[in-house]
């Protein structure tokens, strides 16, 4: 569009680049090219009114040439600011897909894959040795229990405890028991341990447990802390 005011018309680029302000004299377009409509528009409107005024015949004809004439200016000036938005739109379209080709707008970062907790093997093993049962009075009854525990720390180990659990051969849990081994073992070494376990007849767990075949036991532990030889200590 040529400036209003200067008369310069700009090139593809100018428009592109600045579609808001002439390049040649730096007049807003929006700032001046609306007022200049209006004012227009007001001056044909009173011209239009001052000759109805004047005339003293042919007064309807003069009524309807100026309405014309108004309508005229004000379908142009319309059209004059349709084209300045409709190129203020294509110049922010080019804009936006110049900065997509161009690589400025951030690409979405992947989602951060969630983190697998990993169960590590216990450092130290345990193996069912034997499994009894004995009678007491007044129902004070026991499970025997004779462990073998392997050492596989690296390091001398003055104590430890954890929790011993026994499944079924499926995994599914029979009974599960806290120990604390207040016996030495050193690295490599395998230490027998001997213990029981209260029986209660009225939990099922227990019943279970003294009832089922050795060969269909399965024994793991987790270790909870362990006291190495030199002091230190290490829990899991």
């Amino acid at each position: 569009m040529q400036c209003p005011k200067c008369g310069h018309e700009p090139t593809l680029k100018e428009s592109t680049e600045s579609p808001d302000q002439c390049t040649a004299c730096g007049v807003y377009f929006s700032k001046l090219q609306p007022r200049e409509s209006v004012t227009v528009a007001q001056n044909s409107t009173a011209s239009a009114l001052e000759s109805v005024r004047q005339g003293a015949g042919g007064a309807g004809t003069k009524i309807a040439l100026a309405l014309v004439v108004g309508l005229v200016i004000g379908y142009f000036a319309g059209r004059e600011h349709m084209k300045y938005e409709i190129r203020s739109a294509f110049a922010d379209s080019f804009k936006g897909l110049s900065g997509v080709f161009g690589g400025k707008p951030d690409a979405p970062k992947p989602a951060a894959k969630p983190t697998v907790p990993v169960n590590l093997p216990s450092p130290i093993k345990v193996s069912l040795v034997s499994k009894g049962f004995t009678k007491g009075e007044y129902g004070d009854d026991k499970i025997t229990l004779d462990l073998m525990f392997d050492n596989s720390t690296g390091a001398d180990v003055r104590a430890f405890d954890g929790v011993v659990e026994f499944t079924d051969l499926l995994g599914n849990e029979i009974l599960s028991s806290k120990v604390a081994i207040n016996d030495p073992v050193a690295a490599g070494a395998k230490l027998s341990w001997q213990g029981t376990i209260n029986f209660n007849q009225f939990i099922q767990r227990h019943k279970e447990f003294a009832n089922a075949e050795q060969q269909n036991i399965k024994t793991s532990f987790t270790l909870s802390k362990v006291l190495f030889s030199d002091g230190t200590m290490k829990t899991y």
